[in-house]
């Protein structure tokens, strides 16, 4: 029962920081009332064959290039909306992860260091040699990984509310983990994104089991990190 009413605290939290701010259209998902969040138009959009991925990406205005990278089941709009306007000078790359959003699954586990190499990938596409990267929750975890495996692609870390072992995580937040269903989602602007960016709702409770198996399983990247 504690856990159950941790996790349903941490929910609410989540999405009152993300979605507070955001009247969420019904069928789209895209922010409504909001000038700053329309004055934000991606000067390229569009999927990049990496990995047996298509993963959809959109680009930004100009300058030195900065990576944002998403959390768990959510996507560019849900995410960053409302951050995208506010780096002006930058040259902002945006993804959908594996399985997010426009960017469709595939016969592959979900892992961080898989999703690393997917942005590593995006990057080279597009010809940028290094970049600030920023990840949110998941993303933090995207973004860890990305220092680790393609150093030569980052030139600064910027990690919220991430974790490079499964143990930094509050013990009641990863013993939470192993309870997230699609049922705790349902009529939430995430199932409503998902079903509405073209995604098949009957793979929503899959859609959701898989991304959580991510941190089910311990993980320690300690030694790596501190490098």
């Amino acid at each position: 029962m504690k856990t159950r009413k941790t996790l349903g605290l941490i929910i609410t939290l989540v999405f009152g920081l993300l979605l507070s701010c955001q009247h969420t259209n019904d069928r789209t998902g895209t922010s409504e009332n909001s000038s700053v969040a329309k004055s934000a138009k991606p000067s390229e959009t569009g999927y990049v064959d990496v990995n047996g991925l298509k993963m959809y990406y959109e680009v930004y205005g100009e300058g030195k290039p900065l990576v944002l990278l998403h959390g768990s089941y959510m996507t560019i709009p849900l995410n960053w909306s409302h951050a995208i306007p506010m780096f002006k000078g930058r040259k902002v790359i945006v993804a959908e992860m594996q399985g997010h959003g426009r960017t469709r699954d595939i016969a592959r586990k979900i892992s961080y260091e898989g999703m690393a190499d997917d942005v590593s990938g995006l990057l080279k596409y597009l010809q940028i040699d290094s970049a600030d990267i920023l990840g949110y929750s998941m993303g933090g975890g995207v973004a860890f990984q990305m220092a680790i495996r393609h150093p030569e692609q980052v030139r600064r870390l910027i990690v919220l509310s991430g974790s490079y072992a499964h143990d930094g995580w509050w013990p009641d937040v990863e013993a939470s983990y192993s309870s997230i269903t699609a049922d705790i989602f349902k009529g939430s602007p995430i199932e409503k994104q998902y079903d509405s960016l073209g995604n098949d709702p009957k793979h929503f409770p899959e859609f959701v089991k898989k991304v959580i198996s991510i941190d089910l399983e311990p993980y320690d990247w300690s030694k790596e990190a501190k490098k």
